[in-house]
């Protein structure tokens, strides 16, 4: 087997377990299929962003990227939600409070656990759809497992009924 042999195979070895992951948060989100190449979109340029040389955790705009990447039909890149919205029953902070609520969090990132962090980001629920997904993505930026063998999935704080598969690590 050549060099390349050996580099085309991590690759392929490496698309199939982010698209695994992928595909189980969406199956979790009942998001649909189309949303899975979505997520491993959003996946990539949140992996890009967080390999950046003095990297130090999110901006508003990169997280606003991830979020109109992983959900482009409801979500605008460079914005947040701009209508309430609920999961469930739960009614989600008004939208006009999202923009200061989302600099807080921000502002936090060096300053609390991954799990946190993440909870208080689906709390406040930044965009229209796509926020589980996105914040998967946040998290595992946050816990420093964004590499595609590393990938893992958050704690299900709502007691909401999840699948629960360990992604493949091939």
């Amino acid at each position: 087997m050549s060099e390349l042999d050996v580099i085309g195979l991590g690759l392929r070895r490496a698309v199939k377990s982010v698209t695994t992951w992928a595909s189980i948060e969406c199956e979790k989100q009942r998001s649909g299929e189309r949303s899975v190449a979505w997520m491993v979109e959003g996946w990539a340029h949140a992996w890009t962003l967080a390999s950046l040389p003095d990297e130090e955790g999110p901006t508003s705009q990169a997280i606003q990227s991830i979020g109109a990447l992983v959900e482009p039909r409801h979500n605008s890149a460079g914005e947040w939600r701009t209508t309430n919205v609920r999961v469930g029953t739960d009614l989600k902070p008004p939208h006009g409070d999202v923009p200061s609520m989302m600099d807080l969090l921000i502002a936090d990132w060096a300053h609390t656990s991954s799990d946190d962090w993440y909870f208080r980001f689906e709390e406040i629920h930044p965009f229209r759809d796509g926020n589980g997904r996105t914040g998967n993505i946040l998290w595992n930026w946050h816990r420093g497992t964004l590499t595609p063998h590393t990938l893992e999935f958050p704690p299900d704080f709502w007691g909401q009924p999840r699948l629960q598969y360990p992604v493949t690590r091939a």
